[in-house]
């Protein structure tokens, strides 16, 4: 058998849906462009996601370290308010 046998009998039939042909590469169905659209749509929020989170966290880190500090400052706040009444 010919190695080369089994790329020339393909080699005739047409793409599935999706690929475009290699003789026109601007010849590119729907089908192709609406699954490159849904996929980059959820790249971006798996990407606005993944952002949010990292703030969140580095947000709560920070509280955590100054939560003494707020506790502190809050009473301090809250015993000034009530000694003036």
């Amino acid at each position: 058998m010919d190695p080369g046998a089994g790329f020339m009998a393909s080699a005739g039939r047409l793409p599935g849906p999706g690929i475009c042909h290699l003789q026109d590469p601007l010849n590119i169905e729907l089908t192709y462009l609406v699954e490159l659209g849904v996929l980059i749509f959820l790249l971006f929020q798996v990407y606005l996601l993944a952002n949010h989170y990292a703030k969140s966290y580095k947000n709560l880190e920070m509280l955590n370290l100054n939560l003494g500090k707020i506790v502190t400052e809050r009473t301090s706040q809250l015993t000034t308010a009530n000694t003036v009444r």
